[in-house]
């Protein structure tokens, strides 16, 4: 995982806010950093890396360097899209799925999101249009908090990060405590702190000109109301053969990276069916980790066992 934070529309007169920031998001991403500034703008990265480990840094530019990207994620099907970018007409300087993301937007605007499959959160600085894009992927599996104050727009991956800008106020949300003493966490888009929001799943939101507008690019149950979601009939035969297939196309999919692969084992239906069907697309052992306890009833260490 990687960390991204940043700014808006913001007066800054502490240049260290930025860093600040970034500091607390150093264990989401301790390879490498980059940071980015325009005007009101400032934007910056922490950077695990997994793909394209020598080329991949951010932020990452177009080679006209008036479009600027920093990204938390991971994107399943950027070699499609390469090479379907390709094609039409864009060269690429690196292997990353990064540069894949930033093509896409110069080729097809903020709808580019449509395409990708992945788990992502990122900022897209475009210079030439003036406004900053930011996406999350469609299940919200990478995080992404924002203030919208009266100065402008702070975004970052995590909230002790966000909260390191002096402007963000620190009131507790009184529905927030409701939720996370009922429910046991925090309905979105709420947070902890009433002021303080988290982008919905398949959300855009696009910050240009001192406003900021939201859109929604994915929902499922929309997806089934306007009809481009349909079902079929079929066996329970029918039903696990395809949930099958679909189960290890993902994993399949997942396993794409240029460090070692592995998974946490319990021993239950989900991790060990992950395992089973990372072990049919790896040339070499899968490496599963398991946590057990001294209780026998609590430990899940022998099924976990038995599975590996």
């Amino acid at each position: 995982m990687c960390g991204i934070a940043g700014f808006i529309d913001r007066d800054i007169q502490n240049p260290t806010v930025l860093e600040t920031m970034l500091s607390q998001l150093h264990h989401r991403g301790p390879d490498s950093k980059g940071t980015y500034g325009y005007g009101g703008l400032q934007m910056g990265v922490t950077r695990l890396a997994i793909n394209d480990l020598k080329t991949g840094d951010q932020p990452l530019f177009n080679r006209e360097k008036n479009i600027a990207l920093i990204y938390n994620g991971e994107i399943y099907n950027f070699r499609e899209l390469r090479k379907q970018l390709i094609t039409l007409g864009c060269r690429f300087r690196t292997e990353s799925d990064t540069e894949v993301i930033l093509e896409a937007y110069a080729q097809w605007g903020e709808t580019c999101i449509e395409r990708l499959n992945g788990m992502f959160a990122f900022g897209i600085w475009d210079r030439k249009a003036q406004r900053l894009l930011l996406g999350r992927d469609r299940l919200g599996i990478k995080p992404l908090y924002y203030y919208p104050g009266p100065h402008g727009v702070t975004f970052a991956s995590e909230m002790g990060a966000l909260v390191q800008d002096s402007e963000v106020p620190r009131r507790i949300s009184a529905r927030a405590v409701s939720d996370y003493l009922s429910l046991g966490y925090i309905l979105t888009p709420k947070t902890i702190y009433r002021d303080v929001q988290r982008l919905p799943p398949g959300r855009i939101m696009v910050c240009a000109n001192g406003r900021v507008r939201q859109s929604s690019y994915w929902d499922l149950a929309s997806r089934v109301r306007e009809g481009r979601l349909t079902f079929q009939e079929r066996t329970p035969d029918q039903l696990r053969e395809q949930l099958g297939e679909k189960l290890e196309t993902a994993v399949a999919n997942q396993m794409v990276s240029d460090v070692p692969v592995g998974a946490f084992l319990s021993g239950g239906v989900d991790s060990s069916a992950v395992v089973h069907f990372m072990t049919a697309h790896s040339a070499d052992p899968v490496r599963t980790f398991s946590i057990g306890f001294e209780e026998p009833s609590y430990s899940e260490l022998e099924f976990a066992g038995e599975v590996a």
